[in-house]
């Protein structure tokens, strides 16, 4: 049990950390210096999302492992790659989820504006002096926030970590659920969790304590990149192409190449695709409802009570698939009892998985819905309610246009976090409801690569559209922080 805890803590922290110096680096050079192909490595930085973390998992093990792919002549060499280490674990995840880092450090940099700098100048200091001194310091909450995210999703990891085989408390929960049919284990380890998801989450709230925002003209937001010209420009590139080649292009080429046999068989995956698709589109549909009465909510009566409620209600996303599954699970058995009269079950059902996913997602629904609404100024409501206007209409009217990049963001937020979605939908499908994640996983499970290599390219071609847009909503709503 030792083991288990100690695995599961240093590997969030090392992914963690590791994850926020490469998400950090690269939107500093992204957003302060211009470079050859800056443009295009913007864009691509924000693409590994797309793949969820245990595709690029599992495609890295299948390539250099010894046995697998290149590993045996790699080995002829004395070359050994271990990605199933500790380290190599470490490594793998980090390329599928520095990007959220990225994009909130890139965010709060552009949010800052020339204005920093100048203020920097004025002050005396030098431009580096100016960044570390004032820069820094001010996106320190997002890289922060950053930090936490990756590791909370590291903590709620599951397929990565059982294919990487590293020994963590989400695999144990699994386990013991299926493999020993010990709900009471099961629920026990979850506690263990949960515990770690409150201490980030306190900690994300201590950060976040003195965190103001409000909107900045658009020229405020115009930086004067410095300009990286010869060696400097072209480590510049160098830097950017790793986790590119790594977290995006390879897993996709390698992808293309197993599944050179396995197209025939597409035909077989659609049913899985439409599945996922279904779930994503209502999922995401159900939170961003949820989100956007929790923010009207929120915004119409500020009291520290429905504050609390609205917090409480949106820690799912903290907390492991595998510990939501177990509850909601637990709860749908406990209404099955009640509605046993009536001979109706929703323990194994459609509704059982969207709740779930609601629950465990409502929070990637919620961050961008409260951002969009803390920049419409309150004067826009008092003059809707002298005009006689109700809260519909003030939605419809007002709200809504004002609010379509925050409204865009969260719908491909979830709708891309659900396509990924894997333990949840394992623990909680109806039986012979599959998705594509499953089968990803059962094929993996077997060391079927080539046969898991087309669902995974199903769900990269589902999500890469999103996800390349969702740098263009992030980067038009940017914030201002002080």
């Amino acid at each position: 049990m030792s083991l288990v805890i100690k695995e599961t803590f240093g590997l969030a922290t090392a992914v963690a950390v590791l994850s926020t110096i490469m998400g950090t680096s690269l939107a500093i050079l992204t957003s302060f210096f211009e470079w050859p192909g800056r443009a295009g490595f913007e864009r691509l930085l924000i693409l590994p999302l797309a793949l969820p973390v245990y595709v690029i998992a599992f495609v890295h093990v299948g390539l250099w492992d010894p046995g697998m792919g290149l590993g045996p002549w790699l080995m002829q060499y004395g070359i050994h790659i271990p990605v199933r280490s500790f380290m190599g674990s470490v490594i793998v995840m980090s390329m599928g989820l520095y990007p959220y880092v990225y994009l909130l450090a890139r965010q709060a940099f552009l949010s800052q504006g020339q204005r920093v700098l100048e203020l920097a100048a004025t002050m005396g200091m030098s431009r580096l002096h100016g960044f570390f001194q004032l820069s820094i310091p001010m996106a320190m909450p997002w890289l922060l926030g950053g930090m936490l995210m990756v590791g909370m999703d590291v903590l709620a990891d599951f397929g990565a970590v059982s294919m990487l085989n590293r020994e963590t408390l989400s695999v144990a929960i699994y386990k013991a659920w299926f493999a020993r049919f010990s709900v009471a284990t099961a629920a026990h380890l979850a506690l263990w969790l949960i515990l770690a998801v409150g201490v980030l989450m306190g900690i994300e709230s201590w950060s976040r304590r003195r965190r103001h925002y409000h909107p900045i003209e658009r020229h405020a937001m115009a930086h004067q990149r410095q300009r990286l010209d010869g060696k400097f420009g072209g480590l510049a590139v160098l830097v950017a192409s790793i986790p590119v080649l790594l977290g995006l292009i390879i897993p996709i080429i390698q992808l293309l190449v197993w599944s050179r046999g396995e197209w025939h068989q597409i035909s077989a995956q659609v049913p899985y695709l439409l599945n996922s698709l279904q779930l994503s589109v209502l999922a995401a549909v159900c939170v961003v409802m949820i989100a956007l009465l929790m923010g009207m909510i929120k915004r119409n009566q500020p009291s520290r009570y429905l504050r609390g409620l609205i917090r409480l209600a949106s820690m799912g996303y903290a907390i492991p698939g595998t510990v939501l599954a177990l509850g909601v699970f637990i709860s749908a058995t406990a209404m099955d009892q009640l509605t046993q009269p009536w001979a109706i079950s929703i323990r194994y059902s459609v509704l059982v998985m969207i709740l779930a996913y609601c629950a465990r997602f409502l929070m990637v629904g919620l961050k961008p819905i409260e951002t969009g609404m803390q920049r419409i100024p309150a004067r826009l409501d008092d003059m809707a309610a002298t005009m006689g206007l109700g809260q519909l209409a003030v939605l419809r009217t007002i709200w809504s246009p004002l609010m379509k990049g925050a409204l865009s963001a969260a719908l491909i937020l979830v709708f891309v976090e659900v396509l990924k979605e894997m333990p949840m939908t394992l623990m909680t499908r109806p039986v012979g409801w599959d998705t594509l994640t499953v089968k990803i996983f059962e094929w993996t499970s077997e060391g079927e690569w080539s046969k898991a290599s087309v669902p995974s390219l199903l769900i990269v071609l589902a999500s890469i559209i999103p996800v390349s847009l969702l740098g263009d909503v992030t980067s038009k709503g940017a914030l201002h922080e002080q």
